[in-house]
């Protein structure tokens, strides 16, 4: 059985899909339809739809206000890694890791398969270091993982770059 959170997040990506990548949508409109508090609202944006799953948000609160969600595209594979290099950047954490190698599986840059061993790779329970030492190597092997999977480019499903 999906989460509040889970049907929000699906609603979201079905109306992306339709609307070509951009989307913009009312908060209290949607805690409306989702009968929610907007704050709920606010957690499925941060959690679900930062940059480091590949979407950029941008939020304005108010009478008027909005928010606009638009999946971000590469152009290449340069432009791919430099991004996800910044996003990563010196420390990690684990959830903001896991958000990464689902934006990777969600572009078919990697397989269910190898989608579960990065996420086994990086977590708090294969690492064993303390923090901010844990955050530090999380980032390392995560960029290490990025420029590994250069070479290959993405899976069959959507072609290489």
């Amino acid at each position: 059985m999906a989460s509040l959170a889970d049907e929000i997040h699906d609603f979201i990506v079905r109306r992306l899909q339709s609307s070509g990548g951009q989307v913009t949508l009312r908060r209290a409109d949607l805690a409306q339809r989702f009968g929610c508090a907007p704050s709920q609202i606010t957690y499925v944006l941060e959690t679900r739809f930062g940059l480091e799953r590949g979407y950029r948000v941008e939020s304005r609160r108010g009478g008027g206000g909005y928010v606009r969600i638009e999946r971000v595209e590469v152009e290449g594979c340069d432009e791919w890694v430099r991004r996800l290099e910044r996003l990563i950047g010196e420390y990690i954490s684990e959830e903001r890791a896991r958000g990464v190698v689902d934006w990777l599986h969600r572009e078919s840059w990697i397989d269910d398969r190898a989608a579960a061993i990065m996420q086994a790779a990086l977590g708090r329970e294969a690492l064993g270091l303390p923090l901010p030492l844990r955050d530090q190597v999380r980032a390392r092997v995560l960029k290490a993982m990025v420029h590994a999977l250069l070479p290959y480019g993405r899976t069959s499903a959507a072609g290489k770059l």
